[in-house]
């Protein structure tokens, strides 16, 4: 428990809440597109903070994912992800794969 003084300023990073092993257990870093309780990140806000179009977009990613997951296969790492440094957001700055793309 970290006690506080009134006022001050608290930042809530979903880069660091969306990686705490005490929630998401010793592979917090690795991405498990089937992991259970998946639905319980931050990174579309929450509580009355909560993004209005997150329902849109986890649609959208979805109808993408399926439209590039029919046409490419064998998808491997030719190298390691780079990841950046950034506060708020983390992100990849690059993520080198090979893969085979199969016609329309």
């Amino acid at each position: 428990d970290v006690e506080l003084p009134a006022g001050e300023v608290v930042f809530a990073s979903p880069a660091s809440a969306n990686r705490d092993p005490r929630r998401w257990s010793d592979d917090a870093d690795r991405v498990v597109i089937d992991r259970p309780d998946a639905g319980q990140h931050l990174q579309f806000g929450a509580g009355p903070h909560a993004c209005l179009g997150s329902h849109l977009a986890r649609m959208q990613a979805e109808i993408a994912f399926d439209a590039l997951l029919d046409r490419v296969h064998d998808i491997e790492l030719a190298a390691p992800a780079r990841w950046n440094t950034r506060m708020f957001i983390r992100g990849m700055d690059a993520l080198p794969l090979t893969c085979t793309i199969s016609g329309r």
